[in-house]
C-alpha cells in the first residue's frame, strides 16, 4: 500500500513539474507580447502560480497523511490539479 502511495505521489509530482515548465512558457510568450497582453497576463500568471502552490501544498499534505486520510487527501489534490490544468490550458489558448 505505501508503494502504491509513493508511486501515486511521484506521479503528481512530475504532472506538476510539467505544468511548472508550461507555465515558464507561457511567462516567455508573454514577455514578448505587446503591453496590454503582458498586463493581462501578469494578473494570469499570479493567479496561476497560486494555484500552483496549491497543489505543491496538497503533494505537501499527501506526504503527511496518515491511512485515514490519505484518500481525502488525494481528492484535495486532484481537485488542485485539475484546476491548475484549467487555468494553464485558458492562459495557452490566450498566448497562442
Amino acid at each position: 500500500m505505501t508503494q502504491d502511495r509513493d508511486a501515486y505521489r511521484k506521479k503528481r509530482e512530475a504532472e506538476l513539474e510539467q505544468l511548472e515548465a508550461e507555465l515558464q512558457r507561457l511567462q516567455g510568450k508573454a514577455k514578448e507580447a505587446e503591453a496590454e497582453a503582458r498586463i493581462g497576463f501578469q494578473q494570469q500568471a499570479y493567479e496561476l502560480q497560486e494555484k500552483r502552490d496549491q497543489v505543491r501544498e496538497r503533494l505537501r499534505e499527501l506526504s503527511e497523511a496518515g491511512t485515514d486520510a490519505w484518500d481525502k487527501t488525494r481528492e484535495g489534490l486532484e481537485e488542485a490539479l485539475t484546476d491548475l490544468r484549467t487555468a494553464l490550458e485558458v492562459a495557452s489558448t490566450r498566448f497562442k
